[in-house]
């Protein structure tokens, strides 16, 4: 790991981007590896410091997936409401953060 730490926080985030990117064998890109990605930049884990637009940009992707199943859809509208209530990322927006808090109950209790 790096600095003898077992975990390898920037080797993840490297492969959740690469993921994230690749189309085989999931077309458009891996859609829990978006989220996984947002949710390093937004929290700052292997990277210099948090990156909220990266995190933002991640979340969004994740959300227009053709197909990111129910949960990973749920998580990423969540993460985007919040990011919006905040003003993480983007303008505080309280029209958005509402609108994604709807779109992530619709995800709530269905399963992948």
């Amino acid at each position: 790991g790096e600095d003898g730490d077992p975990r390898a926080p920037g080797l993840a985030l490297r492969l959740f981007e690469a993921a994230a990117e690749t189309d085989s064998p999931i077309p458009s890109g891996h859609p829990i590896a978006m989220l996984c990605a947002g949710v390093h930049y937004e929290k700052g884990i292997g990277v210099e410091g948090q990156d909220y637009e990266k995190a933002l940009g991640y979340y969004k992707r994740a959300c227009g997936h053709p197909d990111p199943g129910d949960s990973t859809k749920g998580a990423a509208y969540r993460r985007l409401a919040r990011m919006y209530h905040e003003g993480l990322g983007a303008d505080k927006d309280e029209t958005m953060a509402r609108r994604c808090l709807e779109h992530a109950e619709m995800y709530k209790y269905a399963s992948d």
